[in-house]
């Protein structure tokens, strides 16, 4: 899935966000008077750069890049919060009571929801199109298809 004949490959997606960042450094410098989040325009393009490669340049266009960065932003604020269960096992019942096990096991469905959308959308897009672009969502539906076609067994 990662060998070196396909990480070349995302060479254009890679130098796409890159004169797009530049673009966008460049247009916050000039309006923001100069000052502006770095953190936040590199945690974009890193997302953006990961998404183009992993799940290609069609789902992409759909407007997934926000959603799925919205994703990363609450699951990373779900793993942050103190556990107080990890430390006291037998105050686990206070993740019931704050409700916190509830919004993890929300941010889990949404992530599902999410990447088995993008799978189909791929997969849908290989069919109607015959589009393939290299992402490695698409060589995965590609494994499954194969693998489907050659044991008969639909996962």
């Amino acid at each position: 899935l990662l060998s070196s004949h396909r990480v070349l490959g995302f060479r254009p997606a890679r130098e796409e966000e890159v004169a797009r960042l530049v673009e966008r450094i460049s247009e916050l410098s000039s309006t923001a008077g100069g000052g502006f989040d770095v953190g936040s325009v590199l945690s974009s393009f890193t997302n953006s750069v990961i998404c183009r490669s992993v799940v290609g340049a069609p789902a992409m266009r759909e407007g997934m890049a926000g959603e799925i960065a919205e994703l990363i932003a609450r699951t990373l604020k779900s793993v942050r919060l103190f556990q107080v269960e990890n430390f006291f096992p037998s105050l686990g019942w206070l993740v019931k009571l704050t409700g916190m096990d509830a919004k993890i096991a929300a941010v889990g469905r949404r992530w599902r929801d999410v990447l088995q959308g993008l799978v189909e959308q791929v997969a849908g897009l290989r069919e109607s199109r015959g589009e393939r672009d290299g992402a490695l969502l698409d060589a995965l539906v590609s494994l499954q298809r194969d693998a489907t076609a050659a044991t008969g067994f639909v996962p």
